[in-house]
């Protein structure tokens, strides 16, 4: 049987476009392309990702900018939640919305906190530049 040919091509031009534009207003990191790769990530009940950066240091060129797109909204836990706490110490949680996209600094502390009832889905690209100086 053959399986259909994906072609994820739009998805990555829409995400870049957003990440281009969130970056000149909002970080200004010198940006000179996406990584390449959409990473499909699905999590289910009691899946986690512990405390992490996205920064890698030893490639040529730097992760500068994440960027995740929620897939759906109708799951209990996994908050993606970012290594800074709110006036009432509690972490800080992006909110559960499909069809948005958050775009964060790499080097951003960040986790996914345990699902307790799943599943979860995103999709996750990284975008990438010359050395921070």
């Amino acid at each position: 049987r053959n399986e259909p040919e994906l072609n994820w091509n739009w998805l990555q031009d829409k995400m870049y476009n957003m990440v281009k534009i969130v970056n000149e207003k909002s970080f200004k990191f010198q940006i000179e392309q996406p990584e390449g790769e959409l990473k499909y990530i699905q999590y289910d009940t009691s899946d986690h990702y512990t405390w992490h950066i996205d920064m890698n240091t030893t490639d040529e060129i730097t992760r500068k900018l994440t960027g995740i797109i929620m897939l759906n909204d109708d799951y209990l836990g996994g908050d993606l939640q970012f290594g800074m706490m709110d006036k009432n110490e509690r972490w800080i949680s992006v909110p559960k919305k499909t069809g948005t996209i958050t775009i964060f600094p790499s080097f951003l502390s960040h986790r996914v906190s345990p699902v307790q009832r799943g599943p979860r889905y995103s999709i996750q690209e990284f975008y990438l530049g010359n050395s921070f100086v």
